[in-house]
């Protein structure tokens, strides 16, 4: 059997052309010098003729989390080739703080997916990206009265994160395979943070949810996460919530906002269509979970809240 080996240092921009066909060299030279690409992260099968045929490459993210990027089988000879080399990338990140592996395909490649699910990855969700255009003038709302949007420590955030993920639609499978502390953080590693972009939503004092937005490259604005407790849905909430941040968010030079959502949650997607969200990609989430592993090896200094 072919053996999957560790791509040496000398040969990765030639796996990373491989494993990323289609992109442009200097966005392939970028990757290989970000300082993201550790020793035995990027695996690969050769041919006899000494080339690569199939890539796997393992990017630690912020939150406990890993990115699998795997080439795409061409035929379905090759899904049992890719389902190797994602399994030394899976096998390589059990060795490092990492609770969930991911990975991001196109929902017509069949054949990606079936290598992804040999290697012992689940299907997570359809992920629609949309985005609305904010302008430079976004007309400014009032909260309702007594409903407010305020800064709160993480401890706050943390417990009322947790709240809103009871009968979620949104990811459900999600729920339990990280600790809610490291979902804040890959949150916010998103771009760049502004206190009044991630806020908890009150009524009468009482915390009910919580909006997260932070602000990336060419006046984006990305909504990482908007969520209310259960007793707090259906009163139309959230897009009063929306609508209020978007201003925020407008006064901080974002142009237009971004975001991914669940296929199967439409109360979330109704109302993203109503504030004028419009469709730009679909991507299909998998996931493999390492968080019981990783909740077994003893390390008195970590949370376990969700």
């Amino acid at each position: 059997m072919t053996e999957v080996i560790t791509v040496p240092e000398s040969r990765r921009v030639e796996a990373l052309r491989h494993l990323l066909e289609g992109h442009s060299t200097t966005a392939i030279r970028r990757l290989e010098a970000s300082g993201r690409i550790h020793a035995d992260c990027l695996w690969a099968i050769e041919r006899p003729s000494g080339m690569y045929q199939s890539v796997a490459l393992a990017l630690p993210n912020a939150g406990r989390t890993a990115t699998i990027v795997a080439s795409r089988p061409r035929n379905r000879e090759e899904i049992a080739l890719a389902a190797r080399v994602i399994k030394a990338a899976k096998t390589a990140c059990q060795s490092r703080p990492i609770d969930l592996l991911q990975s991001l395909l196109s929902p017509t490649d069949a054949l990606s997916l079936e290598a992804f699910q040999t290697a012992s990855f689940d299907f997570l969700a359809d992920l629609h990206t949309l985005r609305v255009q904010i302008g430079a003038k976004p007309k400014h709302t009032q909260l309702p009265d007594g409903l407010c949007l305020a800064a709160a420590s993480d401890d706050v955030l943390v417990d009322i994160m947790n709240k809103t993920y009871e009968d979620t639609l949104d990811c459900a499978p999600l729920r339990g395979k990280r600790r809610t502390q490291d979902i804040l953080d890959g949150h916010r590693s998103g771009g760049r943070v502004h206190p009044e972009l991630v806020q908890i939503l009150t009524r009468n004092g009482a915390p009910i949810g919580c909006v997260i937005v932070t602000c990336g490259p060419q006046s984006v604005a990305d909504l990482a996460y908007i969520g209310l407790i259960p007793s707090a849905r259906g009163e139309g909430l959230g897009e009063v919530v929306l609508r209020h941040i978007m201003v925020r968010a407008a006064h901080r030079g974002a142009r237009s906002m971004r975001l991914a959502v669940d296929d199967v949650n439409e109360p979330a997607r109704a109302l993203y269509g109503r504030l004028g969200f419009l469709p730009e990609s679909t991507q299909r989430a998998v996931i493999h979970s390492l968080r019981r592993l990783q909740a077994d090896r003893p390390n008195p200094g970590m949370s376990t809240t969700h």
